[in-house]
């Protein structure tokens, strides 16, 4: 029978405005030399993540003794708005700073693990080049770049689908009618995520593995339009020595959001056998055994309490 978890609610930051949960280690889950976990918002969503993903992660790491904060960035959230002059990029570290002084405070941890789906994987990894005291940062549908492989798939899937082919005819019909009608074309609306250029990620991410983060890139077939097979990430970083610190790891059938239970288990599973990565070599169970790190059991969700 698992070791029930303890949660608790916090207020924290320079006005003590910001909202977060804490989930702490399981009593019986060993705990010594592991890093503090904090998971970043994804977009305007509240911590709890889409499909309660936030929430998932943060029981099944606390299961296995990382202690996890969970938080809204100001003006998301149960946390407030600021009433300062700062950018939306300088309150973000701002504020993940906040947190883990807040996750110091509260464990006494010093070394943190940052993580996030989709905007707050690219705050995860702005946040972790930043600041020292981070020692690995977990992705997921982070940055992408577009290699020949994925534009051959992209396309090769579009021209053999009859559906598609039959949007694409029915856009063309209903911008004719318009333009003859004498009226303009509406447009299409559409989301474009914006990318650092791809040099920029190389020369960072060069520095925080000289620095010995451990990075963790996790991609779901839900970002086919940035990211469509296994080895793209190798593909598209060719000139980036791993050094043995970067886990890639595609989910095929997950979409965005990883909706589904059992692709939500297939990420936390994920998670939990790359999180290990970051514990201090001399307090790693298997230190001075072997050099492979020894992955971590899978545990169910079941496990984990769900609410």
């Amino acid at each position: 029978m698992s070791a029930p978890l303890k949660e608790k609610a916090m207020l924290f930051g320079r006005t003590r405005s910001l909202v977060g949960v804490l989930t702490e280690p399981a009593r019986n889950a060993e705990s010594r030399g592991k890093p503090g976990v904090i998971l970043l918002n994804s977009g305007l969503l509240h911590r709890v993540g889409p499909s309660r993903m936030y929430v998932a992660l943060a029981r099944a790491l606390a299961a296995d003794g990382f202690p996890v904060l969970r938080f809204d960035f100001s003006g998301i959230g149960d946390s407030e708005s600021r009433r300062d002059a700062l950018s939306g990029d300088e309150s973000t570290l701002e504020e993940a700073r906040d947190a883990m002084d807040a996750l110091t405070a509260a464990r006494g941890v010093r070394r943190f693990i940052l993580m996030g789906l989709c905007s707050g994987a690219d705050n995860a990894f702005q946040i972790a080049r930043a600041d020292e005291r981070v020692v690995g940062a977990a992705m997921i549908d982070g940055y992408a770049y577009r290699t020949i492989g994925f534009h051959w798939r992209y396309w090769s899937e579009r021209l053999a689908s009859g559906r598609r082919w039959k949007r694409l005819l029915q856009r063309v019909v209903r911008r004719a009618s318009h333009a003859a009608s004498g009226g303009s074309n509406p447009a299409e609306p559409m989301y474009v995520r914006a990318f650092p250029a791809k040099e920029r990620v190389i020369a960072d991410c060069r520095t925080m593995i000289a620095r010995g983060v451990e990075l963790c890139f996790l991609y779901s077939a839900g970002q086919y339009q940035y990211y469509n097979y296994r080895r793209q990430f190798d593909h598209a970083f060719r000139r980036l020595d791993y050094a043995g610190r970067v886990t890639v790891t595609y989910f095929p059938d997950a979409n965005h959001t990883f909706t589904r239970r059992s692709h939500l288990e297939e990420l936390v599973s994920a998670v939990r056998a790359w999180a290990p990565r970051t514990i201090e070599v001399s307090e790693r169970p298997d230190a001075g055994v072997d050099p492979v790190v020894r992955p971590v059991a899978q545990k169910a969700l079941a496990d984990v309490p769900a609410s």
